[in-house]
């Protein structure tokens, strides 16, 4: 998610919003005066940052150095709107106002730029690398091959669409708008699997690795999992903070982190609900208009949590 539609949710505190966490392990500086959207790969070795005065950059981890300095058009710095890696890592996309861009990030060169039919939110890459799923104000999400430009699906909410995600085998999406609702779709089909409620706007959502788990939060602090299969509601966990601003589940989907727009991260046990460790990350300057909202979360398979802050923090939580 993009910072601006970050700074559009209400960070009111509910329940135990006054704790304070942890400390994170470590940091680095990836942006002096803050970011618009950020993306970090699944294995947590690189990072796309969208730097408010210095276009879009690529970083890799552990060496913790900038590889890559992307643009959309020569001579002009890309504004992000949104980005995401391909789940191999070996692909990215990026998302300006009106463009979309496909990238190899083996040697960080684009493969495709296609004209985008609305402004987009948010965006995801299916396993496959080519397959792109858009989230776009115009009230839908769209579905199209990057590698031809053809057009696969459109689905479709009554209200501009904020979060997209892809299943890690590519059969489902899932998406989640103004309208109140996630909805999960067959990407075979195109058929409406689930309509899950919420009664305010859901504004992230996140699908565990395997397809079993959904997760869906709202402005009202209203946070929910979903089985996929049955489209009933496992837990919900209305007691959380407001402005959830990004989730990512673990590899094995025991445990979910999330983000908040105050710079707070939980991980929370996907059985019980049980909170099992949460950091608070501290604004490197006060004076950065990216603030601490958390714009990209990643667990590894080697159990690295990673984080990415509005004010141009890349956070290592553990």
């Amino acid at each position: 998610m993009n910072i601006r539609l970050v700074a559009s949710i209400c960070c009111t505190l509910l329940g135990g919003g006054c704790e304070r966490g942890e400390a994170p392990a470590q940091t680095w500086e990836i942006a002096v005066q803050g970011l618009y959207a950020a993306a970090i790969s699944t294995d947590a070795t690189q990072i796309i940052s969208g730097s408010m005065h210095h276009g879009t950059s690529v970083w890799r981890m552990p060496e913790f150095e900038r590889i890559y300095d992307w643009r959309h058009a020569d001579g002009q710095d890309l504004t992000l709107v949104a980005a995401a890696f391909s789940p191999d890592g070996s692909r990215a996309v990026t998302c300006d106002a009106r463009t979309l861009v496909v990238w190899d990030t083996t040697d960080g060169t684009p493969l495709q730029f296609w004209g985008m039919p609305g402004a987009a939110r948010d965006v995801a890459i299916a396993p496959n690398g080519h397959e792109v799923l858009l989230g776009l104000t115009d009230h839908s999400a769209l579905l199209f091959d990057a590698a031809d430009g053809g057009h696969r699906r459109t689905f479709l909410h009554d209200a501009p669409v904020n979060s997209v995600a892809v299943s890690g085998d590519g059969r489902f999406a899932l998406t989640g708008a103004d309208d109140h609702a996630a909805r999960l779709w067959s990407i075979e089909s195109g058929e409406l699997l689930h309509r899950l409620e919420h009664s305010s706007p859901v504004v992230v959502v996140a699908m565990s690795p395997d397809g079993r788990l959904l997760f869906s939060a709202a402005t009202n602090a209203e946070v929910r999992l979903w089985d996929a299969t049955s489209g009933a509601a496992t837990l919900t966990l209305s007691d959380r903070d407001n402005g959830i601003t990004q989730a990512r589940f673990s590899p094995d989907g025991e445990f979910l982190l999330i983000g908040t727009v105050g710079g707070r991260i939980e991980q929370l046990s996907t059985t019980s609900g049980e909170r099992l460790r949460r950091w608070q990350i501290e604004g490197s300057a006060a004076d950065r208009r990216g603030g601490s909202a958390i714009l990209a979360l990643a667990v590894a398979a080697n159990g690295r949590m990673s984080a990415v802050s509005g004010d141009g923090q890349l956070i290592s939580l553990n």
